[in-house]
């Protein structure tokens, strides 16, 4: 008798999931009422997420200051390949006079700026200036998670 009933109990169940998808098929407007308000919950959640663990952390800030050339394209490559979360990067290749009135990070960044050059800041304390990709990455990440991996 118990399995009977669990039969019944399932076989309803199956029909009245089956029945309520093939409205949701017929309905667009369900469908839509259905699904893009968790889709739209998700995406707001997680830029909440974002913003929060930014405003909570200290932002790494990077300033990248030169006349457009090779090496300068190495260091924005460099910078843009490296996983930095909680970043800030700002990039200048004319008028930096005008770049530092809009931007704060560009203040004092120009003196530099005969060849390309990246300033690493965090917690407003400025590295070395980096003017290679490799000085550059060696400020990005800090040492202890550099340490290469057992068995690669």
């Amino acid at each position: 008798m118990k399995r009977l009933l669990q039969f019944l109990f399932n076989y309803r169940l199956l029909a009245l999931i089956k029945k309520e998808f093939n409205q949701i098929r017929r309905d667009r407007r369900l469908a839509i009422s259905l699904i893009l308000p968790p889709v739209v919950q998700l995406t707001l959640f997680g830029f909440a997420l974002s913003a929060l663990d930014f405003y909570l952390g200290t932002p790494l800030e990077v300033v990248i200051v030169g006349s457009p050339s090779p090496e300068l394209d190495k260091l924005l490559r460099t910078v843009w390949r490296t996983y930095l979360p909680n970043r800030v990067i700002a990039n200048c290749h004319q008028d930096y006079q005008q770049a530092a009135a809009v931007v704060p990070l560009f203040v004092g960044r120009d003196a530099l700026a005969t060849e390309p050059t990246a300033f690493v800041c965090r917690a407003n304390t400025c590295q070395q200036p980096a003017h290679t990709s490799t000085e550059l990455v060696s400020q990005l990440i800090p040492t202890d998670s550099r340490t290469p991996v057992a068995g690669s």
